[in-house]
Order: C-alpha cells, then sequence, then structure tokens
C-alpha cells in the first residue's frame, strides 16, 4: 500500500512536477483508501479460499472478488470524471 501511494504521489511529482498542495493532499488520502479497501477485499477472499496452492488460491480470489474490485474502481473512476 506504502508503494502504491508513494508511485502515483511519486509520479505527480517527477512527471508533471506537481507540488503536494491541499488537492494533492486530499488526492493522497483518497488513493490511500482505496488501495486499502481493494486490498482487503481481496486479500480477505484470498485468505477464505477452500483452495491449496497459492495459484488457486489467487484464481479463486480474482474470480469471486476481481468485479467486483474492478466494478468499484469503474464507478468511483466515472463518478470522478462527472465531477
Amino acid at each position: 500500500i506504502i508503494f502504491i501511494v508513494a508511485g502515483v504521489l511519486g509520479a505527480a511529482r517527477v512527471f508533471y512536477g506537481w507540488e503536494l498542495g491541499v488537492a494533492e493532499s486530499i488526492a493522497g488520502v483518497i488513493v490511500i483508501g482505496f488501495s486499502v479497501d481493494y486490498t482487503v477485499h481481496l486479500g480477505h477472499m484470498y485468505r477464505d479460499s477452500p483452495a491449496k496452492t497459492r495459484e488457486e488460491k489467487t484464481r479463486y480470489a480474482l474470480t469471486y472478488m476481481g468485479g467486483t474490485v474492478v466494478g468499484g474502481s469503474l464507478t468511483t473512476l466515472l463518478a470522478g470524471g462527472a465531477l
């Protein structure tokens, strides 16, 4: 999660030259919330998977929760675009 946030805010700083102001701070908090939310959902399904191997557990988590996570990110993207 730390690397996701650092990657997003670091890319904004390096590629676009943005300084960390009020809007960027708010965006940072939102990015942290999203990364925790999506990670927890997938981790929960991975942990509760009846599968035995890591590959099967990953497939299970992505099959049963992947669509929900992608749907949540798409609706958030569309809502942000509308604003």
